[in-house]
């Protein structure tokens, strides 16, 4: 059984996803290289810039070639012509 709170009590989608408005973005996922962590071609994801990044964050990477998406490591730094733009905070899709 789902038990749903009162009206009054519900946020909305923003509230819920958005910690930092200002510093919060959204880009369309439009391949399935990181399929095996839940985020498919098609996937809105919301990242927040941030200089803070730690072992295994998803992160947003601008290349010469437009943004991707990985799993950070430390041990594989991304350097040269890769720039971190920000963290994943979340994913989500629709099914309409």
């Amino acid at each position: 059984m789902i038990n749903f709170r009162e009206l009054a009590d519900t946020k909305t989608i923003g509230e819920y996803l958005i910690r930092h408005k200002e510093s919060t973005y959204l880009l369309e996922v439009d391949s399935n290289t990181l399929e095996v962590n839940g985020i498919h071609a098609g996937d809105m994801v919301l990242f927040e810039r941030s200089g803070d990044t730690k072992q295994g964050d998803i992160v947003v990477i601008l290349t010469q070639n437009g943004y991707s998406i990985e799993r950070f490591s430390e041990v594989r730094r991304v350097s040269g012509e890769k720039q971190i733009i920000g963290v994943v905070t979340a994913s989500f899709r629709t099914y309409v």
